[in-house]
């Protein structure tokens, strides 16, 4: 979701109204009505290709009023990633890609996922997510012009790849740029044996920032023998990184964590333990926390839902030294 800065709300999503998955994007107007004026009554549904199964991930507002989607398309078993381009109106912007759409093959015979789009300031296009293959899952970053055509200045003719350990597993959940333009990505990597969260940061024209972290890695273990999931991550004002997700032990999604960090990679001592909180929310055993935001006080606001599939939504607020 996303807000335009009329107050009209973007959603996107999928939809399986004409019998396959298909990506989907919805615009309310701020009283919560749909916008008639978008698309078909509100809604805008996209079939990647003919025979094709879509999932949208990210979607995302240009200064001009255009709007990005990315997600993965599906196709005789093989996942690509696919980035489309609507004008304001909820129509193809036909001066993008093929029609308004673009999709990326990361690799030959890879399953190719993606999580997160985000802009430079320049209109450039950045794509994080994950390609699988028999030697496991590394993360991606993709760089796009503003015409839909890959960067070749970036990385390897637009692409990275990053692995982080030999057959490791890396998942890529969350993407935001610094003022300097440095590029960060957080997600969970099983290098170390149990999944961990990691943050990367890159410099803007790809290269890893080795002022950051070991060689512009962080792995940050949670605890004995737990599992850390990243759902979120948000830069605060000073430049210090938020991450946050839940952490389980025996399959259960037991605790939330939330993570900070300085703009160096260490972690912030002055915020929870060692800059590490990891709590229990409620009383039912499960937690999960997909979305965080910031107030513009500095206190930070965490929503999920604790418990099973009939458990309840939860709303967490934590001040800025990292107490409830």
């Amino acid at each position: 979701m996303t807000l335009q800065n009329d107050g009209k709300i973007l959603v996107a999503g999928n939809t399986d109204a004409n019998g396959s998955s298909d990506s989907l994007l919805l615009r309310y107007n701020s009283d919560g009505s749909l916008d008639t004026s978008f698309g078909l009554s509100g809604k805008v549904v996209t079939d990647i290709g003919s025979s094709s199964t879509d999932y949208t991930s990210a979607v995302t507002l240009q200064n001009d009023g255009k709007i990005l989607v990315s997600g993965n398309t599906v196709t005789i078993g093989t996942a690509d990633f696919f980035l489309l381009r609507y004008n304001s109106d909820g129509s193809l912007d036909t001066s993008f890609g093929s029609g308004g759409k673009v999709i990326t093959d990361v690799e030959s015979a890879s399953n190719d996922i993606a999580y997160a789009v985000t802009l430079q300031n320049d209109g450039k296009i950045l794509v994080a997510g994950q390609r699988n293959d028999n030697m496991g899952a590394d993360f991606v970053l993709l760089r796009y012009n503003s015409d839909g055509s890959l960067d070749t200045t970036f990385g390897l003719s637009g692409k990275i790849i990053t692995d982080i350990g030999s057959n490791s597993q890396e998942y890529v959940f969350a993407m935001t740029l610094q003022n300097d333009g440095k590029i960060l990505v957080s997600g969970s990597t099983d290098a170390n044996g149990l999944l961990d969260p990691f943050l990367f940061r890159y410099n803007s024209d790809g290269t890893l920032d080795t002022t950051f972290g070991s060689g512009g890695k962080i792995i940050t273990n949670i605890g004995s023998n737990s599992q850390g999931y990243v759902s979120g991550m948000t830069l605060q004002n000073d430049g210090k990184i938020l991450v946050t997700g839940h952490t389980n032990t025996n399959r259960l999604a037991d605790l939330f964590f939330l993570l900070r960090y300085n703009s160096d990679g260490s972690r912030d001592a002055s915020f929870g333990s060692g800059g590490m909180i990891v709590t229990d929310l409620g009383s039912e055993s499960e937690h999960y926390s997909p979305a965080m935001a910031l107030q513009d006080d500095g206190k930070i606001l965490i929503a999920g839902r604790i418990g099973d599939y009939n458990g309840y939504i939860n709303i967490a607020r934590f001040n800025e030294d990292g107490t409830l």
